[in-house]
C-alpha cells in the first residue's frame, strides 16, 4: 500500500494535493493496523515531517519523531550510520519514513557533498543497517519531482538531472531500487 502513495506523491508537485492524498490514502487504510506499527519519521522538523506528525497526532497514530529542534521526541542534527543504527536498533520500527533532506537547490549547488551526504547517503545507511542486522523494517522515501522534464508529460524513463540537489536525490532511488531488486534476487 505504501508504494502506492510513494508513486502518486512523486507525481504530485503541489502541496495541497499532497496533503489530499495523505488524507484520502490514511482515511481508507486499516488504522488497527497503523495503531500496532512502530513508525519513526526522520527529518520530522520538515514541512511535510511536521505536516505528519500533526496528522498522526490527530488520528492518533503512534509514532517517534526525529529532527533538528525540540519539538521531536529525539533532537538529531547529524543523521550519521551509527547514530541511525542505535535508534533503530532501540526503538524497533516497522516503517520508517526518510524525510531528511536538504531542499535548497542553490545550497545544495554550493556544498555538494553535504548534498550527498543528506541526500543519499542517509538512505544507504538505513537499508546497510536493515540488511547488516536482517531487519524487517518498511521504508518510505521522498524522492523530488525535479528528476523529471516538467515540459511534456514525465515518467521514470525521463529522467533530467539539472542540478546537484536532484542527482543526489535520484542517487538515493537508483541504491534503493538496486538493494531492493538484490533482496528479492530479481533481474
Amino acid at each position: 500500500h505504501f508504494e502506492k502513495i510513494i508513486k502518486k506523491i512523486k507525481k504530485i508537485n503541489n502541496v495541497s494535493k499532497i496533503k489530499k492524498l495523505c488524507d484520502d490514502t490514511i482515511a481508507i487504510d486499516n488504522f488497527t493496523r497503523l495503531n500496532w506499527m512502530k513508525i519513526l519519521i526522520l527529518g520530522a522538523s520538515g514541512f511535510l515531517g511536521s505536516y505528519l506528525k500533526d496528522y498522526f497526532k490527530k488520528k492518533k497514530i503512534k509514532f517517534i519523531s526525529c529532527g533538528r529542534n525540540t519539538k521531536n521526541n529525539l533532537r538529531i542534527k547529524n543523521y550519521n550510520k551509527k547514530i541511525l543504527s542505535n535508534i533503530i536498533l532501540k526503538y524497533n520500527p516497522n516503517v520508517v519514513i526518510n524525510l531528511v533532506a536538504i531542499t535548497n537547490v542553490d545550497k545544495c549547488e554550493k556544498n555538494k557533498n553535504l548534498a550527498k551526504k543528506i541526500n543519499t547517503n542517509i538512505s544507504k545507511s538505513l537499508y546497510e543497517i536493515k540488511n547488516e542486522h536482517k531487519l524487517k523494517i518498511n521504508f518510505i522515501y521522498i524522492s523530488t519531482d525535479q528528476i523529471y522534464n516538467r515540459v511534456k508529460k514525465s515518467d521514470e524513463k525521463n529522467v533530467i538531472l539539472n542540478n546537484y540537489y536532484s542527482r543526489s536525490k535520484f542517487n538515493a532511488e537508483k541504491y534503493i531500487e538496486k538493494t531492493i531488486k538484490e533482496s528479492f534476487n530479481c533481474p
